[in-house]
């Protein structure tokens, strides 16, 4: 079965005004230490100031809008609903631009927004403004999002599924400058292991994590402007393997 799939940071929400961590001027980013709300070694003692950015965070996110990456995926998605060829997200957003385009099949790395965990029973629900676990009544309560210096278990399910990368998947890596998760490693290996794949990458600029010798395409631009030229080249390298595909791009 063919494979899609998207590995995507901050930067492909950032034109729907969700600002990214290093760029995020007169957003709660420039408000909040960061070190002090996004800190797990910080958790118990500043489980009331983690809370409240997180809500003040789901608030600022709540009215943002999907944008043409986020609408394209899942035009994308809906194209290929009945056929052999499976996309897969893997992002390390919290934001729900995702689901409100339509997509499926995806991976929140480092959770989601919409959701609370309690660190006594480890039971994860929908936000709802309780303070109190559902199922056992504790009150240590926080939002279901990694934080520095925690591990970010779902890592697993996109190391996983680079393993079992074959001949013609496509990956597609946009908006992640690429120093959380060592994806130029696992490209080394299986481009040492035979394994080729296409591989597409798409930022800003360029970042020492991400060696451009390991992609087919690079694109260094805006993701509402790349977007149309990355699903160009999907098509493209699909129709190599003699099937014919319409992709339509929702604006």
């Amino acid at each position: 079965m063919p494979k899609i799939v998207f590995y995507t940071g901050a930067g492909v929400s950032a034109p729907s005004g969700i600002p990214t961590y290093r760029d995020g001027k007169d957003s709660l980013w420039q408000k909040y230490n960061a070190e002090e709300v996004c800190n797990y070694e910080k958790l118990n003692i500043n489980r009331n100031k983690i809370r409240n950015f997180y809500s003040l965070l789901r608030n600022e996110m709540k009215d943002k809008e999907p944008n043409i990456h986020h609408k394209s995926i899942a035009a994308l998605q809906q194209e290929f609903k009945n056929s052999n060829v499976e996309v897969e997200i893997f992002t390390q957003n919290i934001d729900l631009l995702y689901e409100k385009a339509g997509c499926e099949n995806i991976t929140h790395i480092h959770g989601r927004i919409d959701e609370c965990k309690c660190d006594d029973c480890l039971e994860k629900w929908k936000y709802n403004g309780e303070n109190k676990c559902p199922k056992c009544g504790g009150s240590f309560i926080r939002p279901n999002i990694t934080l520095f210096g925690e591990p970010a278990e779902k890592y697993y399910k996109l190391k996983r599924t680079l393993n079992w990368f074959q001949n013609g998947d496509i990956l597609i890596i946009q908006g992640t400058y690429g120093n959380v998760f060592p994806i130029s490693r696992y490209l080394e290996f299986l481009k040492s292991n035979g394994i080729r794949l296409v591989t597409v990458l798409n930022n800003l600029e360029p970042s020492p994590y991400l060696p451009e010798k390991h992609f087919d395409y690079i694109y260094f631009e805006n993701v509402i402007t790349a977007m149309p030229k990355i699903i160009q080249t999907i098509k493209q390298n699909l129709s190599n393997s003699k099937q014919e595909y319409s992709i339509q791009i929702t604006k």
